[in-house]
């Protein structure tokens, strides 16, 4: 094996390690960093022998001091940008590698001399020795403070800059004073230089804030004291800077339990030690979003594994069906585990030979490493090879286990040149290579085969995709002609491509049905009757995917066959039951469809459509008892079940229709899918010293209540207004023990004068009343930013508010 006997290559190696801890400390991967010393213990174990283990060991104390002293280095001149010396960071750290290699052959050379037994003993306590110094120069390290500085010192315009730090050892329901020394500038003595936020994080990671305040309030007292929530687990404190030529510096920062006067030394940021590493190293937590969203992968895998339990759902089978399965809405087309990937694409089946395969491996080195040892030759060097081959195989699929490495084409092809190696590493311990080049003929011959057809066959589906992103260029460019030329040709090279398929279905479509005088005619029969052929293919192709079902059902709809249409929109939706987008669609056909068969005598008929309208909220309902995170109602889909729930009422009346015609805002109090006692789109705001209540009556009125000490409000979704435009807002409400000083309606706009209706001191009734406000829109508000806000101010005593059939349409 010349690789291993060759020392030149040796301290290549170890030049290469310090590139490759650097590559593994700054891509921040949680994983990699917790497998790191697992993956080095086994590689310890698989190399038996004292002396290679010792140099192991050497040259990897060797290459990490130079890496821990490149990385403060490495990450300022990847934060400031600087190209040039990153590279020479690197370059600098490479040689001195490479130079620490050779005193380590020396010193190893030197150790040789001694006995096993004896290495063994010193070897052992050197570790120990090097474990606790560098366990102290870490320890004292975390331990040296960069003082916050945050500036906008020289800025063109007020920016948010902010450092933050989470504190876990705190106390619940207990005071606490936090010090610390303060420098700061600000050149307008009325803008505060900067403003700390603390906030209280409980067991559901629900953060309430508990004090903010600016150096102004804080005057001249570095001190601010405050007092833990009930339900406090951890606290987070954020320091800000905002105004142009503000600044501040912040050092020394404490924070002292008035308990038991116990002191906590609070660092934001680490003088040697890049902040970005340490928050990472800190966020290693099972309980982690990142960790979280992998727990809801498996568990979704698993349920996907119950059903298809044998043979499983074929290749890519995960990222076909999980959305039919997910617990909550998110995005991922990996499972991030590569075992549970293969599990659901080939069933047991197919993991069965997957463990067979990693069990052939771990018996070879265990045949290689503690067996037939008396018949291996040049035990030494093979031994150091195949430790290294076996422990870069098994921790690529270790690390397979958390994230998705081998869904990437370089990940696999490395596994199997490893493998291949280690074979070779195996079979040149035992057996004498037949070198013999005629046995090896048709070894080549189908290796040329196999490559040539490998070869036809990527360059195909090349030109198919290439062909279908010109396609997608010339329809932007509404060049019609072209793009079904592309479109064709993309089909044609890549048929397994089912949105190749289904965009060149839609321009038939719409290229040979023509619209005259009312009438719809077809200009094309030939691409009329493929349209729905290759519809149907795509669907077949992927017959999971929600797009594409609401495509063929547009293209259906559009054709006349309404319940075909539908039958493929309710199949949307079943296949991604947790896309709110998905309701949007539905709503939005139903409705239309319903505006139809009014307009048309229909009633019977549009009662029934309508009112499926008003039935997304019911199903949005149930599902989100079944799943972990509730989805809720777009502002898009809402607003047409406010329309479909006016016209169900009040379609009859001729005066109520004029006022549909006009109308802008209808509430409608019934659609609270995520059951948090607001109907969807609305919103909660909960200021400091509030505390808003809101739930449904037994008549499904909208109950408000604040038991606080100051003013909370809730908020109705966006809508647009017209500038320069006479509205009527229209409220139903009814008091319980309210002061009419105490209940503000408001229509806001976020663009333009933000206060268009400003209504105090309503005389409200204990029972329900319509109450009416006229107002005129300012010239300076823009679409799509305008709301209704109610605000009701605190009040131990049970009193509350009642809201119902909210209501903003055009006057004359």
């Amino acid at each position: 094996m010349i690789v291993i006997k060759n020392k030149t290559v040796k301290h290549i190696y170890s030049g290469l390690s310090f590139i490759f801890l650097l590559t593994i400390i700054f891509t921040y991967s949680r994983g990699v960093w917790l497998l790191v010393p697992i993956v080095f213990v086994m590689l310890i174990i698989l190399l038996r022998d004292v002396y290679i283990i010792m140099e192991v060991v050497l040259h990897t104390i060797a290459t990490g001091i130079v890496t821990l002293c490149a990385i403060p280095l490495f990450n300022k001149f990847i934060t400031e940008e600087k190209t040039m010396e990153i590279w020479l960071v690197l370059l600098v750290g490479t040689i001195l590698a490479i130079i620490l290699s050779f005193v380590v052959e020396i010193f190893v050379n030197f150790l040789r001399k001694f006995s096993k037994k004896r290495l063994m003993i010193a070897g052992t306590s050197f570790i120990i020795v090097v474990v606790l110094f560098i366990s102290t120069f870490i320890g004292i390290v975390l331990n040296i403070e960069k003082p916050v500085e945050l500036s906008n010192m020289g800025s063109e315009k007020n920016t948010w800059i902010s450092v933050s730090k989470v504190i876990d050892d705190v106390q619940a329901n207990t005071e606490y004073i936090l010090n610390f020394d303060v420098e700061l500038d600000s050149a307008n003595e009325k803008q505060w230089a900067y403003r700390i936020d603390i906030n209280s994080i409980n067991a559901d990671k629900e953060s309430t804030n508990i004090i903010l305040l600016n150096n102004i309030q804080l005057a001249e007292e570095q001190k601010i004291a405050f007092k833990t929530l009930e339900d406090t687990e951890k606290i987070n404190i954020i320091i800000r800077n905002y105004y142009i030529d503000t600044f501040v510096k912040i050092e020394n920062a404490k924070l002292v339990n008035q308990v038991n006067s116990e002191e906590n030394k609070i660092i934001f940021q680490y003088k040697y030690i890049p902040d970005s590493i340490v928050k990472r190293f800190e966020s290693i937590d099972l309980e982690d979003s990142s960790a979280d969203a992998r727990f809801a992968f498996y568990r979704d895998a698993f349920k996907i594994i119950k059903d298809k339990p044998i043979l499983g759902t074929g290749g890519g089978g995960w990222s076909a069906v999980y959305f039919m399965y997910q617990s909550y809405m998110y995005w991922s087309t990996q499972v991030h585990n590569y075992f549970m990937q293969v599990w659901i694409e080939t069933g047991t089946l197919g993991l069965l030979v997957l463990v067979a395969l990693i069990g052939l491996i771990l018996w070879n080195i265990h045949k290689f490493t503690w067996r037939n040892k008396e018949k291996q030759k040049d035990t030494d060097n093979n031994q150091l090879w195949v430790a290294f081959l076996s422990t870069a195989i098994l921790s690529l699929f270790l690390h397979s286990t958390i994230d998705f490495d081998f869904t990437l084409g370089s990940m696999p092809l490395m596994a199997w040149e490893l493998l291949a190696l280690f074979i070779v590493g195996i079979n040149h311990s035992f057996v004498q290579v037949d070198t013999n080049k005629k046995h090896y003929k048709y070894e080549y011959i189908c290796t040329a085969v196999i490559i040539v057809v490998t070869l036809i066959f990527t360059t195909n589906l090349q030109i198919g995709y290439s062909s279908g992103q010109t396609a997608v260029n010339e329809l932007n460019k509404n060049n019609h002609k072209a793009a079904l030329e592309y479109f064709e040709n993309a089909v044609k090279h890549d048929p397994f491509n089912a949105s190749y398929k289904m965009d060149l279905a839609k321009l038939y479509q719409s290229l040979s049905v023509q619209q005259q005088n009312g009438m719809t005619t077809i200009s094309n029969q030939e691409q009329f009757y493929n349209a729905e052929i290759l519809m149907q293919k795509a669907l077949e192709l992927e017959p999971y995917n929600s797009k594409l079902y609401a495509y063929a059902a547009s293209i259906m709809m559009n054709r006349g066959k309404l319940d075909e249409g539908l039958k493929l929109l309710d199949q949307s939706i079943e296949v991604q039951p947790l896309r709110t987008e998905n309701y949007q669609q539905k709503a939005d056909l139903y409705f239309r469809l319903g505006i139809n068969f009014l307009n048309n005598g229909k009633y019977v008929e549009a009662e029934k459509t309508l009112q499926e309208v008003l039935n997304i909220p019911v199903v949005m309902t149930e599902i989100n008892k079944t799943i972990l995170k509730p989805i809720a109602l777009n502002e898009q889909t809402m607003e047409y079940i406010e329309r479909a729930d006016y016209l169900l009422k009040n379609y009859r009346d001729p005066e109520a229709i004029k006022k549909f015609n006009k109308m802008v805002f209808n509430s409608y109090m019934k659609a609270d899918t995520n059951e948090d006692g607001l109907p969807d789109t609305w919103v909660n705001y909960n200021a400091k010293g509030s505390n808003m209540k809101t739930g449904k009556t037994s008549n499904e009125s909208l109950k408000v209540q604040n038991i606080g000490e100051s003013w909370g409000r809730i908020r109705t979704r966006y809508f647009t207004l017209k500038p320069n435009q006479k509205y009527i807002l229209e409220v139903n409400l009814a008091s319980h023990n309210i002061d009419n000083k105490d209940f503000i309606i408001y229509v806001l706009s976020s663009t333009g004068k933000h206060v268009q209706l400003k209504q105090t001191k309503i005389d409200m009734v204990n029972q329900e009343q319509v109450y009416k406000f006229e107002f005129t829109t300012t010239d300076d508000i823009t679409d799509s930013k305008q709301y209704i806000r109610f605000d009701l101010n605190g009040n131990e005593n049970d009193h509350h508010v009642e809201i119902s059939d909210v209501m903003i349409y055009e006057v004359e």
